[in-house]
C-alpha cells in the first residue's frame, strides 16, 4: 500500500476534532468550525448552520449543548448552533489567555499579562461554569 500524501497547501491543520453526537463531528481549524457527518460531508440542514466563522485563528474549542466557544490568545468568541448568532465576544489585548482544560460543565482558563515574556510571570486561573444548558 502506498501512503497518500496531500500537498501542504491543501492540508488542514485541525485544532480540534470532536464527536458531538452519534452522527456529527466538529472540526475546528484556522478560523472555522465545521459540523460534518461520519463520512466527512458537511451536515446539511435548513434549520441550523453547519459552518461557523470567527474573526480570529482558533487556539482551542469547547462544544456546549447549544453553542460552540472558540478561544484565542486575547479572549474568546461563541456562536449559537441554532442560528450562528454571536453569543460570546470577550477580548482583552492586555492579557494572554490559554484554555487549560474543559469537560461538559467546567472550563479552566489561564491568563497572563500580554507584555510578559518570562515563563515565571504569575498567572491567574479562571473557572468558567454555570452555562444555562450545561447542567
Amino acid at each position: 500500500m502506498v501512503p497518500m500524501s496531500r500537498s501542504s497547501k491543501n492540508a488542514l491543520n485541525p485544532v480540534s476534532v470532536k464527536q458531538i453526537d452519534s452522527d456529527t463531528i466538529l472540526i475546528a481549524y484556522e478560523n472555522l468550525v465545521k459540523l460534518v457527518d461520519l463520512n466527512g460531508r458537511l451536515k446539511s440542514s435548513r434549520q441550523t448552520p453547519s459552518e461557523f466563522e470567527f474573526d480570529f485563528n482558533i487556539d482551542s474549542i469547547v462544544a456546549l449543548t447549544d453553542s460552540v466557544l472558540a478561544f484565542h490568545t486575547y479572549g474568546m468568541g461563541g456562536r449559537s448552533f441554532l442560528d450562528n448568532e454571536i453569543v460570546q465576544d470577550i477580548q482583552d489585548p492586555s492579557r494572554c489567555f490559554k484554555m487549560i482544560g474543559a469537560d461538559d460543565q467546567t472550563i479552566i482558563l489561564e491568563s497572563r499579562p500580554s507584555n510578559s515574556n518570562t515563563p515565571d510571570t504569575p498567572s491567574n486561573l479562571y473557572i468558567l461554569t454555570g452555562h444555562e444548558n450545561s447542567y
